[in-house]
């Protein structure tokens, strides 16, 4: 009985059920509102250079040199993180480590990382490493040419006449 009178003692501290869910919802937003503003990355105020650091050590697991977070910070003060994050990418330990750590799990049936390496995940690296020669080679030998062509284009087409509308293609 105890328990009944708590439940109805709340439900008199609110009011209506409407009047509870608006309280519910409250509470809710405030709480959401206060974990995005504790959560918000200090990574946004950082230079373009400690950025750098951090896409490096975080993707590659170990400290960049001197030259690639020159190369690296360049890229982030430009806003071209992605193009950072593949220069990340390029050193040796990020295939080595990450990737091995990242696909280790998915092959053994605890679930750890500290497995021997296996087909699968050498299949894994290799894959990755095909995608980033494949990515490179693509990016240097080809080339990209934007143009506007007007064509005048059937409205129906298979028919000898109707009407015409002009599209930009």
């Amino acid at each position: 009985m105890r328990n009944d009178w708590i439940v109805t003692d709340r439900r008199r501290d609110y009011g209506s059920r409407a009047a509870r869910s608006s309280a519910r919802l409250r509470r809710w937003v405030f709480t959401a509102c206060v974990a995005v503003a504790a959560l918000q990355p200090l990574s946004v105020y950082a230079d373009a250079r400690t950025q750098a650091r951090r896409i490096h050590d975080r993707i590659a697991g170990v400290p960049p040199s001197a030259a690639v977070l020159d190369d690296m910070a360049a890229d982030v003060a430009a806003g071209r993180a992605v193009d950072a994050a593949y220069t990340a990418m390029a050193n040796r330990s990020f295939y080595d480590v990450t990737l091995k750590n990242f696909a280790m799990p998915w092959t053994n049936r605890d679930q750890t990382v500290f497995a021997p390496l296996n087909d699968y995940v050498a299949t894994v690296i290799g894959m990755v490493c095909d995608f980033a020669v494949a990515r490179n080679t693509a990016k240097r030998y080809s080339f990209q040419f934007r143009m506007s062509v007007s064509r005048i284009v059937a409205a129906s087409p298979g028919r000898v006449s109707g009407s015409t509308i002009s599209r930009k293609m």
